[in-house]
């Protein structure tokens, strides 16, 4: 006689809920056919009713081998960030379309591409660095460490390829410009006891900065690229103040502002202020000026988006991706020229002592074997690449 029903009372269940039973001779195979070593894919892999579908994240192309890929671009691109979701991309200046980077990162911030080298650098407020790599992921190299403070801004120096940024801290005091020498190491604070400060806009040739800040001191900054003689020139009839770009060939100062949901211009002294363009409810937060034409990224649009300097208008650039998250920080690398003239340092009868040869700025200086100083030991760069006093008279043979 075969038993057809059993009971059994567990004890040690008091509070038990539910119950479920496994037959495995009965119970249907419910897996799909991504369920085993995810369908062979190497990313996403999609059930469909016969088989399955690899698929790959946005800005990767799928292999012949269910792999994911990427040709990055080389020349003409954005660079951008996306918080979200640890991304780095580029974008083709031509076409709009997207190419991610081999990098995976947490809380990835500011970025900057020097052009001259082909170097990329970028930071994470999650170890609060900043590191250097190849757009292929190659030569990763922590470039330097900010401390309590994390990197929310880089700008890169074309008259000395020194790396400027604006770090964001715990406190005001930490809160601070900085710039970091590429070939030393050596690392410089500029100006702190910031009030939450977001961007910064580098303008060599004439020898200055911009920042921006969005905290108890709402407005935008100017200095010497020494840190020296700065001053707010932007306080009044401004929201939160968040992206900066200098346009060289007007000389004028954009800026984006995050509340008013507005890009806004002025001289470089904050004077004949005009506003350029809105976007309702886009969260504008940083911009780059490329030729006629500024580029932004915003909060609230999946997409960067261009607009036409001279009229404000939107130009057709690139759709919404939904797959993307908050972007925030964009450089451009273009085939264009840098608008930077450097003082020549490579003299006869000199030599410079730790030299940021560029406009606005003094170079210490050592008379060669032979040779000894006139008057002090002191140059200036001025506005057209020259030494003042002339480099001929300032060092004489004994």
């Amino acid at each position: 006689m075969t038993a057809t029903s059993a009971e059994d009372v567990l004890n040690t269940l008091p509070n038990c809920k539910d119950v479920s039973v496994f037959d495995s001779s009965l119970q249907e195979d419910k897996r799909g056919t991504c369920d085993i070593l995810n369908g062979g894919c190497e990313e996403i892999c999609v059930p469909e009713t016969i088989g399955r579908r690899c698929g790959c994240d946005i800005g990767l192309q799928l292999q012949s081998d269910q792999s994911c890929d990427s040709d990055v671009l080389l020349a003409n691109f954005i660079v951008m960030t996306d918080y979200t979701h640890g991304r780095i991309l580029q974008i083709d200046l031509q076409t709009g379309t997207l190419v991610k980077l081999p990098l995976s990162l947490n809380m990835v911030l500011g970025l900057a591409f020097d052009k001259t080298t082909k170097t990329l650098f970028y930071s994470e407020a999650s170890t609060n660095t900043i590191t250097s790599t190849t757009v292929h992921g190659d030569n990763r190299t922590l470039f330097y460490n900010t401390g309590f403070a994390y990197a929310n801004s880089l700008a890169i120096d074309y008259s000395t390829l020194n790396l400027y940024y604006i770090a964001i801290g715990p406190t005001i005091i930490q809160s601070i410009v900085g710039v970091v020498h590429r070939s030393k190491l050596v690392h410089k604070t500029l100006i702190n006891n910031l009030h939450k400060p977001r961007d910064i806009a580098l303008y060599p040739s004439k020898g200055i900065f911009f920042w921006t800040e969005i905290g108890n001191i709402t407005g935008i900054g100017k200095a010497n690229m020494d840190g020296t003689s700065n001053i707010y020139i932007v306080t009044t009839a401004v929201g939160s103040p968040t992206g900066l770009t200098v346009d060289a060939s007007a000389s004028r100062l954009y800026w984006a502002d995050w509340l008013k949901d507005r890009i806004e211009s002025s001289d470089l002294n904050g004077g004949n202020r005009q506003v350029l363009a809105t976007d309702s409810g886009a969260y504008i937060y940083d911009i780059m000026n490329l030729g006629q034409y500024i580029f932004y990224t915003a909060w609230n649009r999946q997409r960067v988006t261009k607009i036409d300097k001279n009229t404000g208008l939107k130009v057709d650039f690139m759709p919404n991706h939904p797959e993307l998250g908050r972007l925030d920080s964009l450089d451009i690398y273009a085939d264009d020229l840098r608008d930077v003239f450097r003082c020549p340092t490579q003299l006869q009868h000199l030599n410079f002592v730790d030299c940021a040869p560029y406009p606005g700025l003094a170079c210490d200086f050592k008379c060669k074997v032979g040779y000894q100083p006139v008057a002090n030991n002191t140059a200036f760069c001025d506005s057209t690449g020259k030494w003042f006093p002339s480099i001929d008279t300032l060092c004489v043979g004994k």
